[in-house]
């Protein structure tokens, strides 16, 4: 995983912001024999792919407030990877995540209805993928979901 500067600024509007959450912390969880930084606030959702090496902090967390740290010092150069995932691990939040892995192993739906979602939520998602136009498919009801180069983002569709 190599992450720019604007993708972790997408990164961070995907991690809920909000103290009545129980959790605002990405999770790093395995799935399947891949390891990924695990993402959301109840209405988008991301798990980007890490390589093999950040097996050996998985089930920790990577607070928030550390990511933005890190945004706040990067410049344009700086490159966000697994290795800086490593480094910023930890057992510092408390709570459990969602069980995310049943989101991303839905089948998709051939027939999609009429579409709607909130549309500063999907550019946040291709922000964060660096493709502004990234393709979503229908899983279960309310749920878009893209995957490109082993990485989920997920929207969730307006009620």
């Amino acid at each position: 995983m190599e992450l720019k500067r604007k993708q972790v600024k997408a990164l961070l509007d995907v991690i809920s912001n909000d103290d009545s959450r129980a959790i605002s912390a990405a999770f790093i969880d395995k799935h399947e024999n891949d390891v990924y930084l695990v993402a959301t606030d109840g209405y988008k959702f991301a798990a980007l792919k890490l390589e093999a090496k950040a097996e050996i902090v998985a089930g920790q967390f990577v607070n928030r407030e550390k990511i933005t740290t890190w945004f706040k010092l990067a410049n344009s150069k700086s490159v966000f990877t697994s290795e800086t995932v490593v480094e910023l691990a930890g057992n510092d939040v408390m709570g459990k995540f969602p069980e995310w892995q049943k989101h991303i192993d839905m089948p998709a739906i051939q027939q999609m209805p009429v579409v709607r979602m909130n549309a500063k939520y999907y550019l946040t998602m291709c922000e964060l993928a660096g493709n502004l136009s990234l393709g979503l498919s229908n899983h279960g009801v309310s749920q878009f979901m893209a995957k490109e180069n082993d990485n989920y983002y997920i929207v969730m569709g307006l009620k």
